[in-house]
């Protein structure tokens, strides 16, 4: 089964991270869980790190190229592997994601838009 992409929608805050959890608990929640603390040692925490994951551009490259090899998240060394989700999500989703983790967990590190996505394809 193939999901259907959502390729646009609205940009405000509470859009972007109402619909970003949709597509977080559809995708992401498997590897970093429901509570946004990861499984370590494979798997980081989403909540409390926007000291790694920084700017919107630099999670949006993230999400899209994936990652693979050592990581420190939080003081803590992770050594998995996080696919590409490029294409998978469009840059609608990617944003709402980000915008997801970025206000949620006690994070509050403001929202990533589309183009931000665009950017780093």
């Amino acid at each position: 089964v193939v999901r259907e992409q959502i390729t646009d929608g609205p940009t405000d805050l509470a859009s972007l991270t109402e619909t970003g959890a949709t597509i977080y608990g559809e995708i992401c929640v498997v590897c970093h869980q429901a509570d946004g603390n990861g499984l370590p040692p494979a798997f980081p925490p989403l909540a409390g790190a926007g000291g790694y994951y920084g700017s919107a551009e630099n999670q949006a490259a993230i999400i899209v190229n994936g990652l693979d090899g050592e990581i420190v998240v939080k003081g803590q060394t992770f050594n998995g592997v996080m696919p590409p989700q490029g294409a998978v999500l469009s840059d609608y989703e990617s944003a709402v994601v980000a915008t997801y983790v970025r206000n949620s967990w006690g994070n509050d590190d403001g929202v990533v838009l589309p183009g931000d996505v665009a950017s780093v394809r």
